[in-house]
């Protein structure tokens, strides 16, 4: 049996690093946020994952929750370019249409079902601003492949 969190989290890197922009502007994806990053940005907040075997497939059942960041002058700014960043990141991990694919773990895994299990909004005061969040918690179930 092989651990999935690798293929996991190596796809979402592959599929959201450059690939999402604001403004014409791509937005920087992470693993662990540096000091000091620009705004905005996109995180991995969590990883679960919780093994599915059964006596014909080894199998997970794993969520990921990405979370969009903007930070703005105090009393200026909204939610609405998150709700930008976040659709492309949807778009790119659910598929964008009913007909077009979502991620692949290929070649170790065979991602079965993806879902959007949740997303929420939350903001933060700074020093010198506000921070605007947005996270988006997907569950995949996955299969070994091969």
């Amino acid at each position: 049996m092989k651990d999935c969190s690798t293929a996991i989290r190596a796809a979402y890197f592959a599929a959201l690093n450059n690939n999402v922009t604001l403004n014409s502007v791509p937005v920087p994806f992470y693993d662990q946020v540096p000091s000091g990053a620009l705004y905005p940005y996109i995180y991995v907040s969590d990883f679960t994952c919780t093994e599915e075997t059964t006596k014909d497939s080894f199998g997970y059942d794993a969520t990921m929750t990405i979370v969009a960041v903007m930070k703005y002058p105090a009393n200026f700014g909204g939610e609405s370019d998150t709700d930008l960043i976040a659709a492309q990141v949807e778009n790119i991990i659910r598929g964008a249409t009913t007909a077009s694919d979502p991620i692949s773990f290929l070649p170790g895994f065979i991602n079965v079902i993806t879902d959007l299990e949740q997303t929420n909004y939350f903001r933060a005061e700074a020093p010198d601003g506000i921070l605007f969040y947005r996270t988006l918690k997907f569950r995949h179930r996955v299969q070994e492949a091969g």
